[in-house]
């Protein structure tokens, strides 16, 4: 896969330059060996936390979408999962709720149980997607360098990193 072998050969190189791709040209060069700033290892540490809590909530949003599709699963092929939707039916009128028509009454209550429930399932899997999308938005703000990612995929795909002669010069 010639892909793959760029993206080994681009990250070896990143690797071995010291990870320089996509840096900020204004950027305090740090040599080897020399300390970090007491604001610079707090910098590192916020933007990790903020990506585990991304994680967590990524984690927790995908749980509750399988517990969701867990539970819908479990109406759909269980008849004794029904037990709710009748629960909620007498708790909601029961036999009394009827629509009266020319043809006769129509029951309500089961009808009006089912769209509760499935309005409140949705409800659910859109705070549970809601958790997922934002759990990828604080690790795309807290973790990515959006310039080196570039670089990189420009790379891998066999095309020019990024505009290189459009980059400003260092401040001497």
């Amino acid at each position: 896969m010639a892909w793959a072998d760029n993206f080994n050969q681009v990250i070896r190189s990143a690797l071995e330059t010291g990870g320089t791709m996509g840096t900020d040209p204004y950027a305090k060069k740090e040599k080897a060996g020399e300390p970090q700033s007491g604001l610079e290892i707090f910098k590192h540490l916020i933007r990790a936390t903020g990506g585990i809590v991304g994680v967590i909530a990524m984690i927790t949003g995908l749980v509750y979408v399988a517990k969701i599709l867990k539970l819908l699963y479990e109406a759909f092929s269980a008849p004794e999962g029904g037990q709710p939707v009748l629960g909620l039916a007498e708790l909601l009128g029961g036999a009394e709720l009827m629509m009266p028509s020319a043809t006769g009454n129509i029951p309500l209550a089961v009808p009006l149980a089912v769209a509760l429930l499935l309005g409140v399932l949705l409800v659910m899997g859109w705070l549970a997607l809601g958790l997922i999308t934002i759990g990828a938005k604080v690790i795309a703000f807290c973790l990515t360098e959006r310039e080196a990612m570039k670089d990189l995929l420009a790379y891998a795909l066999g095309q020019k990193p990024t505009n290189q002669e459009n980059k400003p010069e260092p401040r001497p």
